[in-house]
C-alpha cells in the first residue's frame, strides 16, 4: 500500500482539556498527548513510535520514518517494523520536510477544518 495517512498526533497542555468536556476525542481523527509547554517530549515521541510499530506490526508491514534531528527523536530501542532514518544535523531547510511549511499550512488548514466540523 501507498499513501496511507495516520491521524495527526495533536500535543496540548492539558489532559483533559476543557474545550473538549462534552467530546470524544476518538472521533476528532486525532491521537491526543499532553505536556506542560505543548511540546513534543522524548516519551510522548517513543510512545507514538510504539504504537505505530504496534500496528504496523498488525498489519504486517514494514515503514521508514523519517526524522529531523530534535533531541526528542533519539532513544534507544528498536522497533520490528520501523527503520528510523535521521535527517544530517544542521541541514538547510532544502532537504528537511518539516522546514518547508509544512507545519505552518497543516496547522492551518487542520484548524480550518476543526472548526468548520465542530460548527455543524
Amino acid at each position: 500500500m501507498e499513501g496511507d495517512k495516520e491521524h495527526p498526533l495533536v500535543i496540548g497542555k492539558f489532559k483533559n482539556p476543557h474545550g473538549f468536556k462534552n467530546i470524544n476525542m476518538n472521533n476528532l481523527g486525532i491521537q491526543y498527548a499532553n505536556s506542560n509547554k505543548s511540546w513534543m517530549t522524548s516519551l510522548i515521541f517513543k510512545n507514538w513510535v510504539e504504537r505505530l510499530n504496534s500496528k504496523m506490526s498488525v498489519e504486517n508491514r514494514k515503514i521508514l520514518l523519517l526524522l529531523d534531528n530534535a533531541p526528542v527523536h533519539y532513544f534507544d530501542g528498536e522497533f520490528s517494523n520501523i527503520e528510523l532514518y535521521f535527517l544530517p544535523p544542521k541541514t538547510t531547510s532544502k532537504i528537511q520536510p518539516i522546514d518547508q511549511g509544512i507545519v505552518h499550512s497543516f496547522k492551518s488548514l487542520y484548524k480550518k477544518g476543526m472548526t468548520r466540523n465542530l460548527s455543524m
